[in-house]
């Protein structure tokens, strides 16, 4: 599959998925959780790279994404919605490792 190929489907992806659940083909809860498990694959190598190479991002822009994602988790558990509660759970872990790289490794401020 090139590149073109694989963009146009990275594209199409979310609209699909929220198509599928208004159309309550699938829950809004399933629907919520694919789209934001779509986000997670961009988060692993910057990890890795920010480990290997000790940089960190921008603290700002990592605590206010980490802050949200936490807000969201809360908000999703309050609604019921189980299976975006654990992926948002995992998001919420990850931005957090990424703030803390911030600090460790002297992110941008």
């Amino acid at each position: 599959m090139n590149n073109k190929t694989l963009l146009i489907i990275e594209a199409l992806f979310s609209p699909i998925i929220a198509a599928l659940a208004i159309l309550q083909i699938i829950s809004y809860d399933i629907g919520i959780a694919l789209i934001l498990f779509s986000f997670s694959p961009a988060l692993f190598p910057a990890i890795a790279e920010n480990h290997r190479k000790k940089i960190g991002w921008n603290v700002h822009s990592t605590l206010i994404t980490m802050v949200g994602e936490w807000v969201i988790l809360f908000i999703f558990l309050t609604m019921g919605l189980i299976v975006s509660v654990f992926i948002t759970a995992f998001l919420s872990v990850m931005w957090t490792i990424l703030l803390a790289q911030s600090f460790m490794y002297g992110g941008g401020k």
